[in-house]
């Protein structure tokens, strides 16, 4: 029996003509429509067996107290991932911006084909986010190792601080057995959750759930949305007798922010939660 160690891996690439994706940046001030031409490169991951150099290890039984292991150098095969170039891509896009916020904004959106997919990010304003809708394509067939599509993507501007509203937990009460909370209006769908624990030396208890229908009941209300669940149908268990810390939170379920990486906490700004300390009898 041996334990061998590869020491070193090369990693290569098999390239053909390509052509270079070159990103190409939108000057953004409010809604608008854009039309650009950009180009990628479609690849796939391919695999190749190589042998390679690696330090092998005889291995000692634990009830061999006079056994010593022993290095010695040995050959491994391995396999390699490399690139394999499959076409071009030449792609014409409309980017839809939309302006939801009414506010003063200076952004920069980065558009970037990386193979047959639309990619942008964007950097500016820190008072507003930034969010991509889904991406259509319409795709032609490939002819002499190109392929030409097209691309219509959609980014709404929003208030940064309505969004982080939507999620802000409060009004958070139990009574007989039933937690009631409340949370702001949302334009996305909103990412319920409740965890709680109770701490001892003995019978300690910890529960976590996702709160959704039909075990959370959900009604708007002048400008906020009225939320209550019954515990022990969302955990599947009764809250053991002594005290518990119980939280809520909700997350804003939003598939991608172009800004994400220039907001402070990122994506964390979209989650908030609220505590309380329960007597549980």
């Amino acid at each position: 029996m041996k334990i061998t160690s590869i020491t070193l891996l090369a990693l290569f690439a098999f390239k053909v003509h390509a052509l270079a994706a070159v990103p190409v940046v939108l000057n953004v001030t409010g809604p608008g429509q854009h039309s650009l031409s950009l180009l990628g490169t479609e690849s796939h991951t391919a695999y190749s067996s190589t042998t390679v150099t690696a330090m092998c290890t005889t291995s000692c039984s634990f009830m061999d107290d006079n056994c010593t292991p022993t290095h010695y150098p040995c050959q491994e095969t391995v396999s390699l991932p490399y690139s394999v170039f499959d076409h071009d891509v030449e792609a014409q896009v409309e980017i839809e911006v939309i302006d939801e916020a009414g506010l003063p904004v200076q952004h920069e959106i980065q558009a970037q084909m990386l193979g047959e997919v639309l990619y942008l990010t964007s950097k500016g304003s820190k008072n507003v986010a930034l969010v991509q809708g889904p991406v259509t394509y319409q795709k032609d067939p490939v002819v002499r190792r190109i392929r030409t599509m097209r691309a219509q993507a959609t980014v709404v501007i929003h208030d940064l601080a309505k969004l982080q509203a939507a999620t802000k937990v409060s009004d958070l009460k139990i009574r007989n057995g039933v937690i009631s909370y409340s949370t702001g209006l949302s334009p996305f769908p909103i990412i319920q959750s409740m965890s709680g624990s109770k701490r001892a030396l003995f019978f300690s208890q910890y529960y976590r759930a996702t709160l959704k229908a039909p075990v959370l009941h959900s009604t708007a209300e002048e400008g906020k949305v009225v939320h209550q669940f019954n515990v022990v149908q969302a955990i599947g268990e009764r809250l053991k007798s002594g005290t518990h810390e119980i939280s809520v939170s909700a997350y804003l379920n939003v598939a991608k922010i172009l800004n994400a990486a220039e907001l402070e906490g990122g994506y964390g700004q979209l989650r908030q939660e609220a505590k309380m300390v329960v007597r549980v009898r």
